[in-house]
């Protein structure tokens, strides 16, 4: 098993970007993480990323998660989520909106929340590569992906239903 206390190696930002984008492009992937989201309030990014690397055997200490996930959702609720809202409450204007203006709305909008999934994504390499060349006092043994589901109260059962690898 990779862990980041021993293993130095870095995770790649555009090879999880890829992964990512290709995850999600699957509808039944997409389905359970938008009902992750919008049931449990799981972060997409984190439940594909942390899903990933679990698959490739990386573990992390309780701390090391527990600042990825402090951090992570503070730069979340200040901008994914706000323009995420923004797109929301945008829908209510389809009917009163000129049609071309609301397509130009929309697709500036979701343009926007992209942009902020690729600023998050790089945001949780980061982390996750820190924590890898950090020296540890004790080795990591929590598979990232089953500690996230665990924080966010998502039954064990969801975990397997990622079995995308």
């Amino acid at each position: 098993m990779k862990n980041a206390g021993l293993n130095k190696q870095k995770i790649d930002i555009n090879d999880i970007w890829q992964q990512t984008c290709a995850l999600y492009q699957q509808a039944d992937i997409k389905t359970l993480c938008l009902n992750l989201q919008n049931n449990y309030q799981a972060n997409v990014n984190l439940v594909l990323i942390l899903s990933i690397l679990q698959n490739q055997g990386y573990q992390f200490t309780q701390n090391q998660l527990n600042d990825l996930l402090q951090t992570v959702l503070a730069f979340s609720q200040q901008t994914t989520v706000l323009i995420r809202q923004a797109r929301f409450n945008w829908q209510q204007y389809k009917n009163t909106a000129k049609p071309n203006d609301y397509l130009i709305v929309k697709k500036s909008l979701l343009a926007t929340e992209l942009h902020f999934e690729q600023q998050e994504q790089k945001l949780i390499i980061e982390l996750l590569n820190k924590a890898l060349a950090s020296p540890l006092s004790y080795p990591p043994t929590l598979p990232p992906s089953s500690w996230y589901f665990a924080q966010q109260n998502i039954p064990t059962d969801k975990l397997n239903d990622l079995s995308f690898w």
